[in-house]
């Protein structure tokens, strides 16, 4: 089952949380702020938390990132909660809704993760050049989610869907330019 909250249930937590355990959610998604509020009235309390927790909308800072951490004793998914699990997403509208995905456990700083299955990522200089491994520079992302354009809109479009020109693998696809700065981490994922 979907359960759509309305306007007035979002805007309080301890209300959210309250129909989040007497239906039982599986999988809550909702921004980083949002899940602190809903964390501080009890949502994780009594072992009563849904199985996964999404969050994204939003940069997730550092004591959140080990409040969720701690809520399994050993990362998520150990002592305390069980098979909880935390999950960062990233993803422009313009490339469907989650291009990155980060699972809270497999790192100790916030990261918005690796690509999701059809989708590929580069970080790429000025010049449009894969730039090394914690080097700063701009997020893009292509693959099989990516939309065609904006409506009506060639000009926008043109500036920010560019020929995919790093993986030779996919000739004439397209990428779109995030404008977000990122860079990869040694272990594989993109910290934004």
């Amino acid at each position: 089952a979907v359960h759509v909250v309305d306007e007035r249930v979002q805007r309080d937590p301890a209300e959210m949380v309250r129909i989040a355990h007497e239906s039982g959610w599986d999988f809550l998604e909702v921004t980083p702020s949002h899940l602190a509020q809903l964390l501080d009235h009890g949502l994780a309390d009594d072992g009563k938390c849904p199985a996964s927790l999404g969050f994204g909308g939003e940069a997730v800072s550092q004591p959140m990132w080990d409040r969720l951490r701690g809520l399994g004793g050993d990362g998520l998914g150990g002592d305390g909660l069980g098979s909880v699990g935390a999950y960062n997403l990233y993803g422009p509208s313009e490339s469907t809704v989650d291009a990155l995905v980060a699972r809270v456990s497999d790192a100790e700083t916030p990261v918005t993760g690796r690509p999701v299955a059809g989708t590929r990522a580069y970080i790429l200089d000025k010049w449009m050049r894969p730039v090394p491994i914690g080097v700063e520079g701009e997020l893009y992302l292509a693959g099989r989610g990516l939309t065609r354009g904006y409506l009506a809109d060639p000009g926008r479009t043109a500036d920010r869907f560019v020929a995919d020109t790093i993986d030779p693998e996919f000739p004439g696809d397209r990428m779109y330019r995030t404008g977000d700065r990122a860079l990869w981490t040694p272990d594989g994922h993109i910290r934004y």
